[in-house]
């Protein structure tokens, strides 16, 4: 265990505590001591190499971050632990991809150069890299002359030693290395903007490929809805779900890969309503899998049941189940901001939404759409859910108007009780649908006199 250390007013140390196991605790406590403890230290990597985590702040910078040129996004990623570790050309051909592949998928507007724009100087370098000569001394600081700066092939080769310094021009040889290298690069000054879509993007903490490939499924469901040519089911939204970077998906056993294997008979049957675009068969297998476990979950199947069909443990279950409700929340909010479509179809989009919104309550609650309401009391899982449904209690109004009888035997079922019931009609109340409203009956003190005003005069006509 380690406790962290660095925190403001908190923490001047941290402590970490080791666990070693064995027939001889003292002999491998000391061999891990030589280990963690008195060995070498392990170098200390950037995660922002990753490009999921890259685009994701470089999405987040100008959605939240208030970055909004390129020469403020250059200047703020070069000041990174990863430019440290990476070359810095390398890093901004990596962010210019990036910023193409965001602005390509409309997550970020790319608008015209910003002509007050004025970039800031790398935190490493100074305006000037050697000491202003002396006979320039007199002429700074003032606002009839104009210095040029150097072009940046002579400062480069200032620093590697390479050329004497050169000061306040351009040498002609350094023309055409200039024009060669200047040819691609993009103006600092240009502005970048993030879309309605971006910015919910970056509020729900999405990486932006499982964003597109959300965006790029849930188009497909509404053309089908449209034209009526393919089903768009529950176990087609999880799959899609479970297809994105965000979602951990299962491995695969030995048992799995076989022809004959009831994953294999699954992966026939739902071939027509997958949403997602189909890779190579071991890896979409996976997938099948995975939302195939959270489809067993909404089914109502057991956690015994779960683990014996599909060899997952509780705890690898419910932490998918995390996953895709927060990922199904997400490809809601997708759908919300898409505008592609035009009016006519919004009855499509309201039925994708609704079965969205489903989808992920059952996720939540691990039960079949007929319970998603009577789950929502306290003290009612979807075990209990069920055993009532046996005697038809399927919402909070039939748990309020259960029979006395069926009060009764529900009362004298093992680990049930008088107490519980009545917890569950307690909150029961605060789910049941309002009754209508009483009709008042008019007073005939209100019926108004003959040639009486509706209004009065200041209340105008």
């Amino acid at each position: 265990m380690l406790g962290r250390a660095g925190r403001p007013r908190y923490d001047d140390f941290g402590e970490a505590w080791v666990l070693c196991k064995g027939t001889d605790g003292w002999e491998v406590a000391d061999d891990v001591a030589d280990r963690y403890f008195h060995g070498p230290v392990e170098d200390v990597t950037s995660k922002l190499a990753n490009e999921a985590a890259l685009r994701m702040h470089l999405l987040s910078a100008v959605a939240a971050g208030g970055l909004r040129h390129r020469g403020s996004l250059e200047d703020f990623f070069a000041r990174t632990f990863l430019a440290r570790q990476w070359p810095l050309p390398q890093l901004m051909e990596r962010i210019d991809a990036i910023l193409d592949w965001l602005v390509s998928e409309r997550f970020l507007r790319r608008l015209d150069a910003d002509q007050e724009f004025i970039p800031s100087l790398p935190a490493n370098e100074t305006e000037w890299e050697d000491d202003v000569p002396a006979w320039l001394s007199p002429a700074t600081g003032r606002d009839d002359l104009i210095l040029d700066e150097p072009s940046p092939a002579p400062s480069a080769a200032r620093r590697s030693g390479d050329e004497p310094s050169v000061f306040g021009f351009t040498p002609a040889s350094s023309i055409r290395s200039a024009a060669v290298t200047t040819v691609n690069v993009r103006d600092p000054a240009t502005v970048y903007e993030a879309t309605e879509m971006g910015r919910v993007v970056t509020r729900l903490y999405l990486d932006p490929a499982s964003a597109s490939v959300l965006r790029t499924g849930l188009r497909r469901g509404v053309r089908r809805l449209v034209r009526g040519d393919a089903p768009v089911t529950c176990f087609g939204l999880l799959h899609l779900a479970a297809t994105t970077n965000d979602f951990a998906q299962l491995f695969l056993k030995a048992k799995d890969t076989e022809r004959d294997s009831d994953l294999w008979k699954k992966y026939a049957t739902v071939a027509d309503e997958v949403l997602a675009d189909r890779e190579y068969e071991e890896r979409d297998l996976s997938t099948v899998k995975s939302a195939w476990l959270v489809e067993s979950w909404i089914e109502e199947k057991s956690l015994k049941e779960i683990e014996a069909s599909l060899d997952v443990a509780p705890g690898d279950l419910h932490h998918r189940t995390d996953l895709m409700a927060w990922l199904l929340a997400g490809a809601a909010a997708i759908l919300t901001t898409d505008d592609v479509f035009l009016d006519d179809h919004l009855p499509a989009l309201d039925h994708l939404s609704s079965l969205l919104d489903e989808a992920r309550h059952r996720v939540r609650h691990g039960c079949k759409s007929d319970l998603l309401r009577l789950v929502k009391v306290r003290h009612v899982g979807r075990q209990r859910a069920r055993r009532l449904a046996e005697v038809g209690i399927r919402t909070p109004e039939d748990l309020l108007a259960m029979p006395v009888a069926t009060r009764r035997q529900v009362e004298g079922w093992r680990g049930w009780g008088p107490v519980l019931v009545q917890r569950m009609l307690d909150d029961a109340v605060r789910f049941a649908a309002p009754h209508a409203p009483d009709v008042i009956q008019p007073r005939s003190d209100d019926m108004p006199l003959p040639g009486e005003r509706e209004t009065s005069v200041e209340d105008g006509p």
